[in-house]
């Protein structure tokens, strides 16, 4: 599992000599991919023939039984992969390759459906009287007309429409949780002083907190400086920042943040999804940008293409999409009925853009507060009051009271 930090280019884009190389390589892998699934045939073969294992033999043989299976089936699919490159393109796919910047004998070949319309239709739809598609990010305000047409259903046909069954969650988001808007941050194309400012506001919210703070970020490289500079300022404070990948896997690195409340956490993709952290460890989400996929990707360019020129690619695709992924992340915050806190969405000039709307509809605290960074430890202090959620500070003026009165 490697880190290919090379950009991905679709097959189509090749030269001659690229394209030479990279049919020696797809047949030097199809020849070690046949080897290793005889390889398992025969695995799977011999243990057949292991009749008169008991107990722990019996039971070890059951795990490995099932391994060589799985590896069975992976194989499988890897070389259907292969096949499917020596066939033409279908209408509505593309083939990236990926490759490493510093090792060149390293790289990754992947298929990507542009549309599952089809597919979708084809093999549920057509075949199935009813099918309930079910998330809990489907839709976006009241009108499910993002994933209704990914998936092939006429948004403006209403005899034809998707039938959309909204449940609410089964408490008052708007009374749970507050909104923070932070869109005066330098731009992210001025590199060090956008990190520098997410450090400084990472740190505010976080000594206003006591720690209890997921961060969510886009870009890897971002991460890592903005941690390097947060780093310090949070040690003065007597808080733990956790880094995703430099701390620790991600199940070690929730394990240690649900045990000690004075953590702040950094995550990138993995962190946006299923990550449950219930209860007064987590009392903030910050999310260092909106999550636009990156349009130099060629699977996001060309399913921008499809939805036509123009403003349609952002309007129907890539706006959705990162809007989908912010109720993700944001929906980190609030896993039961009695979780409380802050979502702090951080991007440029947000206020001034046409989809500002959009964006605070699809957080989980209704219409958000804009606030200056220099102003957000106060901003965050005033929330928790809000929300009645302790903080260092509320402790501390509460010893102060208790002394007065005696």
């Amino acid at each position: 599992d490697y880190t290919y930090v090379a950009p991905e280019i679709s097959l189509k884009e090749l030269r001659p000599r690229e394209q030479a190389r990279f049919d020696e390589l797809a047949s030097r892998l199809e020849e070690q991919l046949y080897a290793l699934r005889r390889c398992a045939d025969e695995a799977l073969r011999r243990l057949e023939d292991l009749t008169f294992l008991e107990g722990k033999a019996r039971a070890r043989r059951r795990v490995i039984d099932r391994g060589l299976a799985d590896a069975k089936f992976a194989l499988y699919e890897q070389l259907s992969v292969l096949e499917e490159l020596a066939d033409e393109p279908r209408r509505r796919e593309i083939r990236i390759l990926r490759t490493h910047a510093e090792r060149p004998e390293l790289w990754a070949l992947r298929v990507e459906p542009l549309a599952v319309a089809e597919e979708l239709h084809d093999k549920i739809f057509a075949r199935y009287r009813s099918a309930v598609v079910t998330s809990a990010t489907l839709a976006l305000g009241d009108r499910g007309d993002y994933i209704a047409h990914r998936i092939g259903y006429p948004v403006d046909d209403p005899e034809r429409a998707l039938p959309l069954a909204r449940l609410s969650a089964p408490w008052d988001s708007e009374r749970l949780a507050v909104n923070l808007l932070v869109d005066d941050l330098p731009p992210i194309r001025q590199s060090e002083a956008r990190a520098e400012a997410m450090a400084a506001l990472v740190a505010d919210t976080a000594k206003a907190l006591g720690g209890r703070t997921l961060v969510l970020f886009c870009a890897a490289a971002r991460m890592a400086r903005t941690a390097e500079l947060a780093r310090p300022l949070l040690a003065k404070a007597g808080l733990t920042l956790l880094e995703q990948e430099r701390d620790g896997w991600v199940r070690d690195l929730l394990r240690q943040m649900r045990r000690d409340e004075g953590t702040v956490l950094f995550g990138l993709q993995s962190f946006w999804t299923g990550v449950d952290i219930a209860g007064p460890a987590l009392s903030c989400v910050i999310v260092e940008r909106l999550p636009f996929a990156s349009q130099k990707r060629p699977v996001v360019a060309a399913r921008m293409a499809l939805e036509g020129e123009g403003f349609r690619g952002f309007e129907y695709y890539l706006l959705p999409s990162a809007l989908l992924d912010l109720r993700q992340g944001a929906g980190r915050l609030l896993r039961r009925g009695d979780d409380r806190g802050i979502i702090l969405l951080c991007h440029e000039q947000l206020s001034e853009k046409a989809y500002a709307e959009r964006v605070a509809e699809a957080l989980p605290g209704g219409e958000g507060e804009h606030v200056p960074a220099a102003e957000v430890g106060g901003a965050v202090s005033r929330a928790c009051r809000t929300l009645g959620i302790e903080t260092p500070a509320s402790c501390q003026d509460d010893g102060d009271e208790a002394v007065s009165e005696e």
